[in-house]
């Protein structure tokens, strides 16, 4: 899991265990509707897309790169040790 600290002080933690591979792939590939893209930021990052789009300028703009970041880095080596990874 990895967190993203926003200007106001709260904290964004992203943890893609909580989304199927299905999931995923249609968020990314654009294939999922604007609910299936709402409920993909509920559990990836535990905010809605309300709250998202509330965002200052520059949290979106953290938000996004850190999204990439998580979703598109190798996986290390105490992921793929941890129990989710095995499913």
């Amino acid at each position: 899991m990895d967190n993203l600290l926003l200007s106001d002080g709260s904290t964004i933690t992203f943890d893609l265990s909580k989304v199927t591979h299905k999931e995923f792939a249609a968020f990314w590939n654009g294939n999922a509707d604007e609910e299936a893209r709402g409920e993909f930021f509920v559990k990836v990052c535990g905010m809605t897309v309300e709250k998202l789009d509330n965002l200052p300028e520059l949290d979106w703009r953290k938000f996004k790169q850190k999204l990439n970041s998580v979703c598109f880095s190798p996986i290390e080596e105490s992921a793929k040790n941890s129990p989710s990874a095995s499913t």
